[in-house]
């Protein structure tokens, strides 16, 4: 189906970024240099072994990365815009992800099952 026209899911294609490919090449090339200065906190760890169950409990789907983002609001809504996508929304600040979604979103199942907010380092 088409997105409707002015919708999120309009606004936001699911298109990798054509400099996403070579990006990630560059930072996994440069990984091991930063992990010598800099070692990865515990929480971020932590993230990633439950992105890790996650993704496998979910199956082979697109992934959307919100990076930075905050209290998750827009994590929500890309999830809620792309149902048959994964939204994986990070933020380095527990505070920011702790107000989960909002003061005028309350409750677990504010957050959509096909989305997955965490705290981590963004480096």
């Amino acid at each position: 189906p088409t997105p409707a026209a002015g919708s999120l899911a309009a606004a936001y294609p699911l298109e990798p970024h054509e400099l996403a490919g070579p990006s990630a090449v560059q930072h996994a090339c440069s990984l091991e240099r930063y992990l010598e200065r800099q070692p990865l906190p515990p929480h971020t760890h932590d993230a990633f072994g439950e992105l890790t169950a996650w993704l496998d409990a979910a199956g082979e789907r697109p992934l959307i990365l919100d990076s930075g983002c905050g209290t998750g609001l827009s994590t929500r809504a890309l999830a809620l815009a792309h149902p048959q996508s994964l939204v994986l929304g990070v933020d380095r600040s527990g505070d920011r992800l702790g107000r989960r979604l909002g003061p005028h979103k309350t409750g677990k199942d504010a957050v959509p099952p096909n989305a997955l907010l965490l705290r981590a380092e963004l480096a």
